[in-house]
């Protein structure tokens, strides 16, 4: 596992490679009632057409871990693999505080697409586009963005969850930076696109805005 981080001009990026196993899920299956958390509520991206189902999962899962950050960790990260970063996570999030959910934006879908087809075509990793272009330059080409941008990329998982809980262990990353970006209350506003990838099987890119308007 590798991972950069980059900050600049007020715009944090993280990239995290990391291979692991691949397991289906089936559409919808993602989180019930009987776990507490009010799914309707959460699941605002069910309804976009320009998503897949693993996508609008993806978008669950954030706003299930930033409503309920404690219960998530309780359900989805301490049963995974013992680990010091594991065990870490689960105190971090147990910890957290609630915060509001991430709403679908096209123009960040049509940003995070962009690269991760590109991705997906070329085999290549990072945030730099075969192109020349950055996280920060696909965001402006659909949309104004003001306040705090994020990408995080995720490679080798295609379920919401795993793609999720991946980013929240974020293990090898000191910073947690992925973590961060996800518990970061000021973001309001999402895109996820996921894809298959030639090294890695799939990657999965989301970018996050604290404010934007698609032009799309």
């Amino acid at each position: 596992m590798k991972s950069i981080v980059m900050v600049a001009l007020g715009l944090t990026f993280i990239f995290i490679v990391s291979c692991g196993g691949l397991r289906p899920l089936a559409p919808g299956s993602i989180g019930s009632t009987s776990t507490g958390w009010d799914i309707k509520a959460l699941d605002v991206a069910r309804g976009v057409n320009y998503l897949t189902d693993v996508e609008k999962d993806v978008i669950l899962e954030l706003n299930k871990v930033r409503t309920n950050p404690k219960k998530y960790a309780e359900l989805y990260i301490k049963p995974l693999p013992k680990s010091a970063d594991v065990q870490e996570c689960v105190e971090v999030l147990s910890k957290a505080n609630s915060i509001g959910i991430l709403t679908p934006e096209k123009g960040l879908y049509l940003a995070a697409k962009d690269h991760a087809t590109d991705q997906s075509k070329t085999g290549q990793t990072g945030h730099d586009g075969s192109d020349g272009s950055h996280a920060s330059d696909r965001i402006k080409r659909y949309g104004d963005s003001k306040g705090m941008r994020a990408e995080t990329i995720s490679y080798g998982k295609n379920t919401g969850r795993d793609i999720v809980t991946q980013l929240l262990v974020d293990a090898g990353v000191p910073s947690r930076g992925h973590r961060k970006i996800i518990m970061d209350g000021t973001h309001t506003k999402v895109g996820t696109s996921v894809k298959t990838h030639p090294k890695y099987g799939h990657l999965c890119v989301t970018d996050y805005a604290q404010s934007y308007i698609s032009n799309k």
